[in-house]
């Protein structure tokens, strides 16, 4: 290597050097930084998943625990509020042994009716108009809504409707606990929307008449009395 050569390899030496040594870190600084808060967002939005997972487990985990227990008990309280189902026909409809049972202490009845049924005579709409009527002049100060359902095998609609008639009633003051709701009148669908909402809240109970007098069909009889059976919807764990 001649002379010039060492000293141009000595200079190289020192450029690299202070390049390596100086320039580069300055270069390279914001491409780290930008880098690092990319790689640290990442390391939160990890965390964060892994933690709702975490939670969501849990929850599918207690929800497979829980059961709900069916409490039937033919002694009911009168309740404040009363949710009942309009039946067609010519008769003492479920819907009014319903209202009978709960007049003591009954302020507000919702009246579910359904379309009106072809041949049925006395539409389930006309009952409940008579129902309002007679009742509304035997105790001052007793209301009745009456709310139309258009789809008598539509759970959800039904189910809504219910949700709806809790809704209002809290801003009547009054609590899920005083009201009750009667399935006794309605169709099969109708009934599944209403013990439906009934389930969502450990509050809410429901009820069916119970007809002291039946056919050999074991249909009611068209004037029979009936008394209401409280349907306790209990949640739990399993053991």
């Amino acid at each position: 290597m001649t002379r010039l050569q060492q000293v141009l390899s000595v200079i190289g030496m020192g450029v690299l050097s202070w390049f390596v040594q100086g320039i580069l870190p300055n270069l390279l600084a914001p491409i780290i930084q930008a880098n690092l808060a990319r790689a640290t967002s990442f390391l939160v939005i990890l965390a964060v998943l892994w933690v709702a997972l975490h939670l969501i487990l849990r929850l599918a985990a207690r929800r497979a625990r829980s059961k709900l227990e069916v409490d039937q008990r033919p002694q009911v309280e009168a309740r404040r509020g009363l949710i009942v189902f309009a039946s067609p026909g010519d008769r003492v409809t479920p819907a009014e042994n319903a209202v009978k049972a709960h007049l003591a202490k009954l302020e507000h009845c919702w009246i579910i009716v359904g379309p009106a049924l072809p041949g049925k005579g006395q539409t389930a709409r006309d009952n409940a108009g008579k129902i309002a009527r007679d009742y509304a002049g035997k105790k001052q100060g007793l209301k009745f809504y009456i709310l139309d359902v258009d789809d008598e095998h539509n759970p959800e609609k039904v189910f809504r409707l219910v949700q709806s008639v809790y809704d209002q009633a809290r801003t009547l003051g009054l609590s899920e606990s005083e009201l009750i709701a009667d399935y006794t009148g309605g169709t099969k669908s109708m009934t599944a929307g209403m013990v439906l909402a009934c389930s969502t809240s450990q509050d809410r109970d429901a009820q069916y008449m119970r007809a002291k007098e039946v056919t050999p069909e074991g249909t009611p009889t068209p004037k029979a009395e009936a008394t209401p059976v409280l349907i306790d919807l209990n949640f739990g764990t399993k053991p």
